[in-house]
């Protein structure tokens, strides 16, 4: 879930959690404790254009995105803070893929996802 606030444990069902590797267990139960949220993403990002500044490198953001089992709510608003906080330090980015699991095209699909394309800034596909 994104943003999230307190424990998100409801809105995974309990045999999605039982099916977890146990490396991811222990991913999840950091992720539950602790907040995604718009601010820890701009923190984190700080971190880096901190490094960026003290060095005077450039920063490319390589990869990023949201896998498609995540509720669409979610993904859209993650991508739009994360995309928007990027372009705000200007730092380069892409998304993970172009199509499938993290892209902009659903898998088997031809057409990109509108609300994706808008969130990362790049408005109506039919203006591409």
């Amino acid at each position: 879930p994104y943003p999230l606030e307190g424990s998100p444990t409801e809105r995974i069902p309990s045999v999605g959690r039982s099916q977890l590797s146990p490396e991811a267990q222990k991913l999840w139960e950091g992720y539950r404790t602790s907040s995604a949220n718009r601010a820890q993403l701009e923190t984190q990002i700080k971190q880096v254009t901190q490094w960026r500044d003290r060095y005077q490198v450039a920063l490319y953001c390589g990869e990023y995105g949201v896998h498609n089992v995540a509720p669409q709510a979610d993904r859209v608003r993650w991508h739009r803070d994360v995309s928007e906080l990027l372009k705000q330090e200007n730092i380069g980015h892409a998304l993970w893929s172009y199509r499938a699991a993290f892209g902009l095209v659903p898998e088997g699909g031809t057409a990109m996802d509108p609300q994706l394309l808008q969130a990362i800034g790049l408005g109506n596909p039919r203006n591409l």
